[in-house]
């Protein structure tokens, strides 16, 4: 659970993540945006995922829906991706919607009346060197464009029959991951064939929207990291 960080004491401070259990490496999906997508095709697949009656994009960092698995990139505790890790994985533990920031009350080195560490509220306000660090300027200044944009993309996808159920999919392949069927079911991928099949017959679709067509392909790529975590996973 998740609070608003400028209600909060203003003695709580964050003590950074050196000694920790990466405590933040262990979840099972994240919602993804367009700001980071062009680092995280090249190490996770990317998601359609439908909930409470709306698509949105998400990415997987494990091999299936288990709470006992973290990222096949972690290694001794320690991130080795971590100069292209996700947006989200870079904000841990804060996060923010709209305009309001929060932190996530799971994280272990978020702690009260300590001396050392960076206060999270500075003037009532969350502390910039928090923003710096992990939230960063960049994308709250841009925050808007980029949310309207993700939506506007996924729709994009939804309205012109891009996607294919994950399940149908892979229904004569082999089911690289095993998701619940909770899951399982209200996850869509792009379908590559239907993509090339709409480029050579020639499609205003894509003429028209020619930076859709440039994240689809990123999509598509990042679809087989699926068999790449698959691999790896037997590797261990």
């Amino acid at each position: 659970m998740s609070k608003k960080i400028i209600e909060q004491n203003s003695k709580l401070s964050f003590l950074d993540c050196s000694g920790c259990d990466a405590k933040c490496c262990q979840s099972n999906l994240i919602y993804a945006s367009l700001y980071d997508i062009e680092k995280t095709t090249n190490l996770f697949p990317l998601f359609f995922m439908i909930q409470n009656h709306k698509i949105s994009l998400v990415y997987f960092f494990y091999y299936g829906e288990d709470n006992n698995e973290y990222c096949p990139y972690l290694t001794n505790n320690l991130c080795s991706v971590y100069e292209n890790r996700p947006y989200a994985c870079r904000t841990y533990p804060f996060s923010n919607k709209k305009t309001d920031i929060y932190y996530s009350t799971t994280c272990p080195h978020i702690l009260e009346n300590q001396d050392s560490g960076i206060k999270l509220v500075k003037n009532r306000q969350i502390n910039k060197q928090l923003v710096k660090d992990f939230i960063t300027t960049d994308f709250l200044k841009n925050q808007q464009d980029i949310l309207k944009l993700s939506e506007e993309f996924v729709n994009f996808c939804n309205k012109n029959n891009l996607l294919i159920p994950y399940e149908k999919y892979y229904k004569d392949k082999k089911l690289y991951i095993n998701f619940k069927p909770s899951i399982q079911n209200k996850l869509f991928i792009i379908h590559p064939f239907k993509i090339a099949a709409l480029r050579l017959s020639g499609s205003k679709l894509f003429k028209e929207n020619e930076l859709f067509l440039k994240i689809i392909q990123r999509l598509i790529k990042a679809q087989s990291n699926i068999e790449k975590l698959f691999d790896m996973k037997n590797k261990l």
